[in-house]
């Protein structure tokens, strides 16, 4: 899946949710993998490590995967005595001072600061405070064109809240907080989840009740594995507003499986999800997250379209007038291909653009080195994060990937680098919709350290791509 991918059936679950009224973003610890913390199976064994009653990763892995993982770390919690904490604070952020927010967490930051504490909540699961950096950040500076692409509670005192400066905002922290050098009421071994449970109404479970009482309540990055949690569940889904949706986000990349085993597996997982009271939304990968939480805000507004309709309304405007929009780009990606052989001291180079379709197909659009003459020999690739092409992959992760070619490729060229390109339709946010592609003659090694150099100068030709083709539509409407 990517953001073309998204169709007005997926966004209409969101509409019907009650997130008009209210939304609350509930983030577990998938959200924070993509930051480079561990996950929570990782977390256990660094601790059991750290705490030397295990030595060998691999039993210490072993026990985690056999045993209660909330038992592995109370053994670890018991070992380490007065230094639990700081190693909890070690396992998880290693030997850096503290990651970055991730796209997600600037998705969500950016929706809050646009949207207000009056209308969204914030709640977490985990220990870092990267939702509340990244609002911070958002807060205190203009945002950019990366960033477009990218409430005190009523229940009282919440020891595992922080506040955050001037904005007077709250992320709650449902199982304590762990920072790079501070830690506070931390849930994570047995102990402290028995201790949680034993409570008869904890802030929690009515920070939760609260939350899908005023609106929809959307949870991401969440196994529901933790015992407290689905206890506060059993008793938030068993009474709310029926217009007011509980929904999850299940995420296939945080399977590691394929396509087709994913595919197997999709009728159980959605029917285990729906009989505990939550209704599942199916994506592939994270970035299929991050571009649903950039359409909250909009999917009320009059003339709401989803990223799949934008993407069609800008694949018909450029197949309705194939042949201007053929010669032109080819020209341009010639021109492209020229200045960047210049730049790079005489390298040789073939620039292209690959366009989606709006109907699970991305499409080369144009080369620099060649033009079609009709639409029905433009070569196609479905989407998807398996794509066979570089350019189709690039598109599902919304990051630039680079290639070298394997032993059963062309090996023409040395290397290439897809970028993906972010279009935009009126006030509605950005979605990707096409990838420019640059092959190069050259080794990857040489290409990386020479585009480093002249970043200032291929960031000018992606901003280029992204104003031509979200103009198009206001030029050509189809």
């Amino acid at each position: 899946m990517s953001a073309p991918d998204l169709t007005p059936a997926i966004m209409a679950q969101f509409a019907a949710s009650g997130a008009d009224k209210h939304l609350t973003l509930l983030l577990g610890a998938g959200a924070s993998v993509a930051s480079g913390l561990p996950d929570w199976n990782e977390l256990a064994v660094r601790l059991l490590l750290r705490s030397g009653a295990v030595r060998d990763r691999r039993l210490a892995e072993l026990l985690v995967r056999e045993q209660d993982p909330l038992l592995v770390a109370e053994a670890a919690k018991q070992s380490l005595g007065s230094e639990w904490e700081a190693s909890v604070r070690q396992a998880l952020y290693s030997d850096f001072q503290g990651p970055g927010p991730s796209t997600l967490h600037f998705a969500i930051a950016r929706h809050y600061l646009d949207e207000g504490p009056g209308k969204t909540t914030l709640i977490t699961l985990n220990f870092d405070t990267l939702l509340e950096q990244a609002v911070r950040l958002l807060s205190t500076r203009p945002r950019d064109r990366a960033e477009a692409s990218a409430v005190q509670s009523a229940s009282g005192p919440e020891p595992g809240g922080e506040a955050l400066p001037r904005l007077q905002a709250r992320v709650h922290h449902l199982h304590g907080v762990a920072g790079p050098t501070s830690t506070k009421n931390l849930v994570l071994a047995l102990s402290d989840y028995n201790e949680v449970l034993s409570a008869g109404m904890p802030w929690q479970q009515v920070l939760l009740i609260q939350s899908l009482r005023r609106g929809a309540l959307i949870l991401v990055g969440t196994s529901y594995r933790d015992p407290d949690v689905r206890k506060w569940f059993h008793h938030v889904l068993r009474d709310h507003p029926r217009n007011h949706s509980a929904i999850v986000l299940l995420v296939r990349e945080s399977f590691r499986l394929g396509r087709d085993e994913f595919d197997e597996i999709l009728p159980a997982l959605v029917s285990q999800w729906r009989a505990v009271g939550l209704e599942p939304v199916i994506t592939s990968d994270f970035s299929d997250v991050v571009q649903i939480v950039q359409e909250l805000a909009h999917i009320h507004r009059p003339g709401y379209l989803s990223p799949q309709e934008r993407t069609r309304i800008i694949w018909d405007a450029h197949s309705v007038r194939f042949n201007e929009y053929q010669d032109s780009y080819a020209r341009r990606l010639e021109s492209e291909a020229h200045d960047l052989c210049h730049m790079l001291h005489g390298t040789k180079v073939r620039t292209g653009l690959w366009i989606a379709d709006g109907n699970g197909y991305l499409v080369r659009w144009a080369v620099s080195d060649r033009i079609y003459r009709s639409p029905d020999v433009l070569p196609s690739v479905p989407t998807g994060q398996e794509s066979s092409v570089l350019a189709g992959r690039a598109l599902s992760v919304e990051a630039p990937l680079w290639e070298e070619p394997t032993a059963h490729a062309d090996r023409h060229w040395g290397c290439s680098l897809a970028i993906p390109i972010w279009t935009q339709i009126r006030d509605l946010p950005p979605a990707v919709t096409a990838v420019h592609v640059i092959d190069f003659l050259a080794p990857i090694d040489q290409m990386r350290a020479a585009l480093d150099i002249n970043a200032l100068g291929i960031s000018g030709l992606e901003t280029g791509w992204s104003d031509r083709l979200s103009h198009v539509v206001f030029t050509h409407p189809a």
